[in-house]
């Protein structure tokens, strides 16, 4: 169950004092795994040298759909010109997953 919490961050100096409250989201595992599947993204460019997210909340992704991109989210290759790619991200949690795959150009190494 998603729930909402209140933190309340206070800073002083000098004599002076000053309190914020933020509230924030705490997502349950199917909450994360909906936010997941609506919101994550990953920049249209990336080169090789990148590192594509590994974790998403409590989750982690993992990569699959071309050879310039690991598993792990390594963009490894060395290429000589720019390349258009469709990858997938692998999302899990607990027996849950979700996929999103998305298309990315991949630059060379500068």
């Amino acid at each position: 169950r998603d729930a909402k919490v209140t933190l309340t961050a206070q800073v002083s100096l000098d004599g002076y004092s000053a309190t914020k409250d933020f509230t924030v989201p705490v997502l349950s595992q199917s909450g994360q795994l909906d936010s997941f599947k609506e919101n994550f993204i990953v920049k249209s460019y990336i080169a090789a040298g990148d590192k594509l997210p590994v974790s998403y909340g409590s989750g982690s992704i993992s990569y699959s759909g071309t050879d310039l991109i690991s598993g792990d989210g390594a963009v490894s290759a060395e290429i000589a010109e720019a390349v258009n790619a469709e990858e997938t991200a692998n999302f899990t949690l607990n027996g849950l997953s979700a996929a999103r795959t998305f298309n990315v150009r991949i630059l060379p190494k500068d």
